[in-house]
């Protein structure tokens, strides 16, 4: 875009010095555009550099150049909503601890239930007595009695934790379910908006944008320079849209991931297969050309 503007304002230029119907300010309006393109060029590098910076930071590289970047516009993986919900809802790490907690409520029940019941204390010693010279052996046994006290209040408290315990894989498993769904939701509306902006938008933008700059280049007196700077202006909206679908995309990508709790990108969790539970959209159909 900063090379389009600065194009534009140069041809500009020379519209003007060879006497063609463009009005100076016009000119003026051109090369402030292209200046803030500029602008806006070294803003989006110094954010690359920031951005590739932190990412060295956080994954422990000092060498940034030893990180490999993918490209920009490498599509996202195909994921399987059925074989993502199956490995989350089997193996996620939130139904093991759920599951644990089930049986800690169990030995704390019985805990409680075993507290009222004393343990037999007994103490033994042997010992001399100097005075009649005989050697002499005791035993003491005790007992505690729990005439009042049967621990019933922890027994009901310990009842009513495992109830909890007992009812907490079934919500996590909601709760998984209703993050997958989520999630996926994302994931498939934006990769499919992602292709349509790869396939149709942008392509078509871009055409739109050239032709008008070609004919106003060709005959300026009958194309105004302001639909040149709306047509590239609404160009450069698509690419921005474009760029933030793009970062949902993967963004949902990496969510999806962290809750299967995979290591890689692709995993056990796609490709989605025909008869999948999560279809993919329907295509609408192409405008005529």
């Amino acid at each position: 875009m900063a090379r389009t503007f600065e194009a534009l304002a140069q041809r500009h230029q020379k519209l003007l010095d060879s006497g063609q119907p463009v009005a100076p300010h016009e000119v003026s309006q051109a090369r402030a555009l292209a200046a803030g393109a500029r602008g806006e060029l070294a803003i989006a590098a110094n954010r690359r550099t920031a951005a590739a910076k932190q990412l060295a930071a956080i994954v422990g590289i000092p060498d940034i150049a030893a990180i490999q970047f993918d490209p920009a516009n490498t599509p996202p993986p195909s994921y399987s909503f059925d074989r993502l919900r199956d490995r989350v809802l089997t193996e996620h790490s939130e139904l093991k601890v759920a599951a644990a907690q089930v049986e800690r409520a169990k030995y704390q029940l019985e805990l409680a239930r075993v507290t009222p019941y004393p343990n037999v204390e007994t103490n033994t010693y042997v010992q001399h007595d100097y005075q009649t010279r005989t050697p002499q052996f005791g035993l003491q046994i005790g007992v505690a009695l729990p005439v009042f006290d049967r621990n019933q209040g922890n027994i009901a408290q310990a009842e009513a934790h495992l109830v909890r315990a007992m009812n907490e894989p079934a919500r996590v498993r909601l709760d998984l379910s209703q993050r997958i769904a989520e999630i996926y939701e994302r994931y498939s509306s934006n990769r499919r908006l992602l292709g349509q902006y790869q396939n149709e938008i942008l392509p078509e933008q871009l055409k739109a944008f050239d032709g008008v700059r070609k004919r106003y280049e060709q005959e300026p007196g009958k194309v105004s320079f302001s639909e040149v700077v709306l047509a590239q202006q609404t160009l450069a909206q698509a690419y921005t849209a474009y760029l933030n679908v793009l970062a949902a995309a993967w963004q949902a990508v990496a969510e999806l991931i962290r809750l299967s709790q995979s290591e890689h990108a692709d995993g056990d969790i796609g490709p989605a297969s025909h008869d999948d539970s999560w279809p993919e959209p329907l295509a609408m159909p192409s405008s005529p050309k």
